[in-house]
C-alpha cells in the first residue's frame, strides 16, 4: 500500500510540465520549417526534426522511468493471483473432475433421448405420408368412377389426420448448445469464407515480389526515429 501511495504521489506531481515550455518551443520551430525549398532549409529541418525527436525520446524514457514500480507491482500482482488460484484448483480438483463426469453422463443420456425422440418422429411422418396418399387415391378413385358413371364427383370432407406429439426429452438446466464445424474439402469452401494470410503477402514484398494478381503493391517512405 506504502508503494502504491508513493506512485500515485509522483504521479500527481506532474513531473512532465517542466517540459512544456521546451515542447511548445520545439513546436513552434518545427512548424515554422514546413516550407522546405533549399537545401540549407532543408538542413535546418532535419536538425530541429531531431531536436524534436530528442525531447520526445527523453519524455518517453521518463515515462518508462514513472511506470517501472508499477509495472513491478503488477507482476508481483499477478503472481500472487496466479498462486491463489492455481491453489484453489488444486483443491477443487476432485470436486471438478466429479462434476465433469456427471455432465458426460447427463449430456450422453440427454443425446439418446434426443436420438429416441427424433426416431418417433420421423416414424409419424411416414405414417401421416402414407395416411394421406391413402385418402388422395380414396378421393382420386371416386371421382374416376363418378365421371365414369356420368355423375358429378362427390364432395369431399378434409379428414383430420390426428398427429401424435413426440415426447421431446427433459430440459437440463445450463445446458447451451454449441456449433461448430469441420472443414471436408477446402476446395469447395466459397470465397466469401476464405480470408487473404496479411502475413504471407507481407513476407512476399519483404522477399521482393512487387507483382501479385489482385493485389497493389506499393511503398511508402517515413523518417524512423533516432
Amino acid at each position: 500500500m506504502k508503494e502504491i501511495l508513493i506512485a500515485e504521489n509522483r504521479i500527481s506531481l506532474s513531473p512532465f510540465n517542466d517540459y512544456i515550455p521546451q515542447i511548445e518551443k520545439g513546436t513552434a520551430i518545427l512548424r515554422g520549417s514546413l516550407e522546405i525549398t533549399s537545401s540549407n532549409s532543408l538542413e535546418i529541418a532535419t536538425i530541429n526534426l531531431n531536436k524534436g525527436k530528442t525531447l520526445t525520446n527523453l519524455i518517453t524514457r521518463r515515462v518508462e522511468e514513472i511506470c517501472r514500480p508499477l509495472k513491478d507491482m503488477k507482476r508481483q500482482i499477478d503472481e500472487a493471483q496466479r498462486e491463489v488460484k492455481s491453489h484453489a484448483d488444486e483443491i477443487i480438483m476432485p470436486i471438478t473432475k466429479a462434476i465433469s463426469e456427471v455432465e458426460a453422463k447427463i449430456l450422453a443420456y440427454h443425446k439418446v433421448l434426443k436420438e429416441k425422440a427424433e426416431v418417433e418422429r420421423r416414424k409419424q411422418e411416414e405414417e401421416t405420408r402414407k395416411e394421406q396418399e391413402r385418402l388422395d387415391a380414396e378421393r382420386k378413385k371416386a371421382e374416376v368412377e363418378a365421371k365414369e358413371k356420368g355423375e358429378d364427383p362427390p364432395v369431399f370432407q378434409e379428414p383430420q389426420i390426428i398427429i401424435k406429439t413426440v415426447i421431446e426429452p427433459p430440459k437440463v438446466k445450463g445446458l447451451t448448445t454449441l456449433w461448430k464445424y469441420e472443414i471436408t474439402n477446402e476446395d469447395q469452401v466459397p470465397r466469401e469464407f476464405c480470408s487473404i494470410d496479411p502475413g504471407k503477402l507481407q513476407a512476399a514484398v519483404r522477399a521482393g515480389f512487387r507483382e501479385i494478381p489482385g493485389v497493389r503493391i506499393f511503398s511508402e517512405e517515413s523518417i524512423r526515429k533516432t
